[in-house]
């Protein structure tokens, strides 16, 4: 409980998924509202992990370095790198899609 008060208390919304059974119900306010939060946001945790996870398996789960400073700014410009990475396969996925219609399209009208 000493964490959940310390979350609520620094102002972020509670979201931890509580254990809650047929016979025993939730009755600690924080708790409750920790359930709410859980139900309104928890949908979004894969999205969130799946994005982790894919970052880390396309460029590296760790770094090899002595400095936690460092070890930061690496894993700041890989995440960087990745976004851009995806952002050249969507482009390059809307151009081939554009040239495919457009063929389509001169294909039709010949």
């Amino acid at each position: 409980m000493k964490i959940m008060e310390d979350i609520a208390k620094s102002g972020i919304e509670l979201a931890i998924r509580v254990k809650e059974t047929f016979r025993i119900n939730v009755k600690h306010p924080l708790r409750k509202k920790s359930k709410e939060g859980w139900n309104k946001f928890g949908r979004y945790r894969y999205l969130i992990e799946s994005l982790f996870g894919n970052v880390k398996q396309k460029l590296g789960s760790h770094f090899r370095v002595k400095n936690q400073e460092i070890a930061e700014k690496m894993g700041l410009a890989v995440f960087a790198i990745y976004n851009m990475y995806l952002l050249v396969i969507f482009f390059f996925f809307i151009t081939a899609l554009f040239l495919i219609i457009f063929h389509l399209f001169l294909f039709l009208i010949a």
